[in-house]
């Protein structure tokens, strides 16, 4: 079997920063949201699936999801949940679509986020897509993506509509950087994907990059801290990663 390399919720970090597949290896990430995430996950499945009772353990948030799986069903779509895809021809690409549901022309690709989260980045998307159509014939050109995150402060459902074309270009450059990672590129880039790398808090390039905005001399003082602001996230995001690894 293959060790799980790259899938579809990295996909963005492993094609900007091929090292941290390396210098994530082993490392876990475990968490209390991540584990009711994938509990609710299931209970999804079961209420796709006719189990009864499910509304008994559901969260709003997972009603809401089901509640979407269910008017495309209603309007005709075939329903497929927990969809396993992996490349024929690369097999470290492989990965679990939530649902995807299915019409002549139409192929809508939907992530379930139970979590607080507000993500507005296609490329998980693209990618159990792009995996989607190389497994399965389509002959229609629409092909739609959904977050459906009820959990977010921001928009409940995130919707990105594109054509089977758009998704095949960018998921070529996917594998393009695929076999870059595979063939042993070990090159690192720092950027908004550090914030969920399990490697973040040894990164010394993430490390070097924060020191060095910190300790930088700031002639203009209003310019300085309008810089320092754009920098707390990362830099509270990198601290409380290394406290939960020390306190693991």
């Amino acid at each position: 079997g293959v060790v799980m390399r790259l899938g579809g919720s990295s996909a963005k970090r492993w094609m900007n920063c091929p090292g941290s597949v390396k210098a994530s290896e082993g490392l876990d990430s475990y968490s209390e949201q991540a584990k009711l995430g994938t509990e609710q996950h299931a209970i999804a499945e079961d209420a796709v699936n006719g189990v009864a009772d499910w509304e008994l353990s559901a969260t709003s948030a997972t009603r809401r999801y089901v509640e979407l799986l269910d008017s495309y069903r209603y309007h005709g779509y075939e329903l497929k949940t927990e969809v396993r895809l992996q490349h024929p021809l690369i097999p470290e690409l492989v990965g679990t679509a939530d649902a995807v549901a299915i019409a002549e022309n139409e192929i809508v690709v939907i992530d379930f986020k139970h979590g607080r989260v507000d993500v507005d980045d296609f490329t998980q998307l693209v990618f159990y897509a792009g995996l989607y159509l190389i497994n399965n014939h389509y002959s229609g050109q629409s092909v739609s993506l959904i977050y459906c995150q009820p959990n977010s402060n921001g928009d409940k459902y995130k919707e990105k509509k594109c054509t089977k074309t758009q998704i095949q270009n960018a998921f070529a450059l996917m594998e393009i950087r695929a076999k870059k990672v595979l063939a042993g590129d070990v090159s690192r880039k720092t950027g908004e994907w550090c914030k969920y790398c399990r490697a973040a808090p040894a990164c010394k390039l993430l490390r070097g990059e924060i020191m060095e905005a910190v300790t930088a001399n700031k002639d203009d003082q209003i310019a300085g801290l309008v810089e320092s602001l754009a920098l707390v996230p990362k830099v509270k995001a990198w601290l409380s990663d290394i406290e939960s690894t020390a306190l693991q």
